[in-house]
């Protein structure tokens, strides 16, 4: 294949690098040379940067847009991978196959650097042949490479430090899981390899995928569980309430004959009282009736029912 998945990586880092500021990415570089990129670590990163860091991992033989996704008539915020090089640009490159284990380091490598290297059987069945004197790998980690670390990547890619570009983002941050989402045709080719699909016969392919939401690497919602500690509950939790309180509900006042009904009824304010807070509120009350109770009366705003005349309709002739 003519086509160099590092070479096309590497300047479409060099872009990311230059929109640093806009796109809250920080670059840096190591004593021996090599770049670092942190898209999420120690910087908020972003959706933009999470959509070029897709494009990066894809080896530059890939498109990566935002769309609209509609389920059940709900629109959700999505993306959209194009690629002409499906093999070559999601299994040769985006596949996270190379897990890097050094001292106390842990990060799965993606990228076009990984061609390279060759270290996954996967290039066996793969029609691609890499040569390039820069190398571009991608790391799913919030820490930082070391500079041993970034020393033996370059060592393993047959490159001098100083043309290794290193991009990394926890996979909780936004642009790691921009570019997680992304990898919705690598996912779909990787089960068809795994399925002894030739997959030389997949020549273009399209796929839109709704994006992951971004949890937060600085809050958990549960404190991590001392060594040896279980949190599995060991007394019975409480009985659950089923009756709803009578005063929720409410409660219909029993009927009562006689001289009980009296007594009831001879509790509640009399329509004295009514009309001496009607008067206070600037309200004339209508004529007391003997005999009767303040919840009897009609309110001084309520009139009763009242016949209106019947109108002419306008313009009628005689």
């Amino acid at each position: 294949m003519t086509l160099s998945l590092n070479e096309r990586a590497a300047a479409l880092a060099d872009r990311l690098a230059d929109d640093a500021d806009a796109l809250r990415v920080a670059v840096e570089t190591l004593p021996g040379g090599t770049r670092l990129i942190d898209c999420g670590s120690a910087v908020p990163g972003g959706l933009e940067a999470g959509r070029r860091f897709a494009e990066i991992t894809m080896g530059g033989l890939g498109a990566v847009s935002w769309t609209p996704v509609v389920l059940d008539g709900r629109w959700f915020s999505g993306l959209t991978v194009v690629t002409d090089h499906p093999p070559l640009a999601c299994l040769g490159a985006q596949y996270a196959g190379w897990q890097i284990k050094r001292d106390d380091y842990f990060a799965m490598a993606s990228g076009p650097g990984r061609a390279l290297i060759r270290a996954e059987d996967l290039y066996d069945d793969l029609d691609v042949d890499e040569r390039a004197g820069t190398a571009v790998l991608t790391l799913e980690t919030g820490d930082a490479p070391p500079e041993e670390l970034a020393a033996y990547i370059a060592d393993r890619a047959g490159v001098a430090p100083g043309e290794l570009t290193l991009l990394f983002a926890p996979t909780a941050s936004l642009a790691g899981g921009v570019q997680i989402a992304a990898r919705i045709v690598e996912t779909a080719l990787h089960k068809l390899h795994e399925l002894d699909f030739e997959i030389g016969r997949v020549v273009s392919d399209s796929t839109a995928s709704i994006g992951t939401p971004c949890s937060s690497v600085a809050v958990r919602a549960m404190a991590p569980s001392p060594a040896g500690v279980s949190r599995t509950r060991r007394t019975s939790p409480p009985v659950a309430k089923r009756d709803t309180p009578a005063q929720a509900n409410g409660r219909a006042m029993p009927w009562r004959s006689g001289s009980e009904s009296e007594s009831v009824f001879s509790s509640r304010p009399r329509a004295s009282g009514c009309r001496a807070a009607s008067r206070s509120a600037g309200c004339t009350p209508n004529p007391e009736v003997a005999g009767s109770s303040c919840g009897s009366l009609t309110s001084a705003k309520t009139s009763g029912p009242e016949r209106q005349a019947a109108i002419r309709p306008w313009k009628v002739g005689p």
